[in-house]
């Protein structure tokens, strides 16, 4: 009974790797009700498939890989991209699990077939492994965006989960070589909140990043607000310079008109050379661009 409720824990922490792997980068198909009853019914489904039909069968890759792909395409994304994605994942939990395994076995000298017999060994070992698992997703996560990538803060970050494997592993040794359950379970308990508190800090270091990148965007929209005040500041002063224009220049019509009805030719001579003035100072105020 236990192993079964170790197994699903870890079929809910693959469900969670999966899902920190597309937040922020593709977009749900269904409205969150829909989309987590689906991802339930698939964890069920993966739940199952490893621990009462394919509890010994070759098979339980093909069905980690069907669980992945459920949950992938449960986005928004092409066909060939999910089951691209979904390889990769599988192949991540497959790798982390192998390297556990390996290092303990190697560096170590333990037998890794042993955990089985131990409820909370194997709660440890499941949780170590899902912990190596959700680094490498993090770094693929990390290193699949430009800005991030970028970011050498974020970059030395990743040393924080790399001390924490090594320290699980270092906790898992300590398990095997001390035969008390109160030690195991706080051991047990350390690790979970280890892992928890390396999810919440990379958290926060997205949410950080959207602030940055959120900040930038403000600046950008207030700089470009800021041209376009002086802009309409121009196109403001223009308009009443025009406005001022086609006053005067109906003023000395009406005077034009008035002279040439009543046959004064020289002095609407005069008042057209006169008036010529108007236009020298309206040409101050054109820009010229050098362009014809």
């Amino acid at each position: 009974m236990a192993s079964y409720i170790i197994n699903f824990c870890g079929n809910c922490c693959e469900l969670f790797i999966i899902l920190y792997f597309l937040t922020g980068k593709y977009t749900p198909r269904f409205k969150k009700p829909i989309f987590i009853a689906l991802c339930a019914g698939l964890t069920l489904f993966q739940f199952l498939n490893t621990n009462l039909f394919l509890s010994k069968s070759q098979l339980v890759f093909l069905c980690s890989f069907l669980f992945a792909l459920g949950v992938i395409m449960l986005y928004r994304m092409k066909l060939t991209l999910g089951i691209l994605l979904s390889l990769f994942i599988c192949v991540a939990n497959a790798l982390s699990e192998a390297t556990v395994g390996v290092l303990i076995s190697m560096v170590f000298k333990l037998n890794i077939a042993l955990t089985q017999d131990n409820a909370l060994l194997f709660a440890f070992y499941t949780l170590t492994s899902k912990f190596l698992a959700f680094v490498i997703i993090l770094v693929a996560k990390r290193f699949k965006s430009d800005i991030q990538a970028k970011n050498k803060i974020t970059v030395m970050v990743f040393l924080l989960p790399l001390a924490s494997f090594l320290i699980m592993l270092l906790f898992l040794r300590c398990c095997y070589q001390i035969n008390d359950n109160i030690f195991h379970i706080i051991t047990l308990i350390t690790s979970i909140i280890l892992s928890v508190a390396n999810v919440a800090i990379f958290y926060i270091i997205d949410k950080q990043n959207e602030l940055i990148e959120t900040k930038e965007k403000l600046l950008f929209a207030e700089k470009h607000i800021n041209s376009q005040v002086i802009h309409y500041e121009e196109l403001y002063k223009y308009q009443n310079e025009l406005r001022s224009f086609r006053h005067d220049i109906k003023n000395i019509l009406l005077s034009l008109v008035g002279l040439l009805k009543e046959s004064k030719i020289e002095k609407a001579i005069n008042t057209i050379e006169s008036s010529l003035d108007i236009f020298d100072e309206q040409n101050r105020n054109i820009v010229n661009t050098g362009i014809p």
